[in-house]
Formats: C-alpha cells, structure tokens, sequence
C-alpha cells in the first residue's frame, strides 16, 4: 500500500498489507516492499551466474555481501564467490526477513551476527 496519508497506516495492517509505503518514499525502499511480495515462499536459494556457469548458493550459507565496483563478493562459512551484479539486484532477491543492508555496499545474513557495536553520534 502506497499513500501520503499516515492515517491509513492502521486500516491498510488491518487489511494484511504486505507493506506500507507513506509518500515520499525511496527507490531503494520500494525495492524492499516489492521484494516482500515477489519472493516465494519456502524458497531457500539462488543461482547466481559465477565464472560461466550458474551456482546454486543457500540463504542459510550466506554470512555476509559486499559490493566491489560492479561486482558482489559474497561471502559464506566455505566459499567466497564473486558475481556481477549490483548490491540492490542482490538486495531484491534475498528474502527481506533474513539480510539488512547497514551499509551502502554491505548486506548481512541477521542470523550470523553474534555481536555488534552501536556508533554514538554526540
């Protein structure tokens, strides 16, 4: 659901919207709440184009992506594997529920973090 109007936010829950958009909004935040809606359910990978040859890669083995000019390095517990694509194409086809972006070039799997520091501004 997409709206200027925060009023609507409760009514549109109400409803079981996937997402709510309130106007403006970024590029960047549409992809996330299109994403939402396009990843099927249950889907527990990717095949991503690597040297040639398309490489099945599994959520779960993810532990974190970092974008390297117009490749991704994506790193898991076994394997490092560079691919050509952008971080917000990445960003689409990982389930939303299960990565953060906290970086414009680095996307984490939430479930692999152990400990983190918060940055405090004065």
């Amino acid at each position: 659901m997409t709206t200027a109007y925060h009023q609507y936010a409760v009514e549109g829950f109400e409803l079981n919207v996937t997402d709510y958009l309130l106007k403006p909004f970024s590029f960047e935040r549409f992809l996330q709440a299109v994403h939402k809606v396009k990843t099927p359910a249950g889907k527990e990978f990717l095949f991503l184009n690597i040297q040639h040859k398309k490489v099945k890669i599994s959520f779960s083995d993810i532990l974190y992506i970092e974008s390297q000019r117009e490749y991704i390095k994506i790193v898991t517990a076994q394997q490092v594997y560079l691919c050509k694509m952008g971080t917000q194409e990445i960003e689409a086809l990982l389930p939303a529920s299960g990565f953060l972006r906290v970086h414009r070039s680095v996307i984490v799997a939430t479930a692999k973090i152990n400990a983190y520091r918060q940055k405090c501004w004065k």
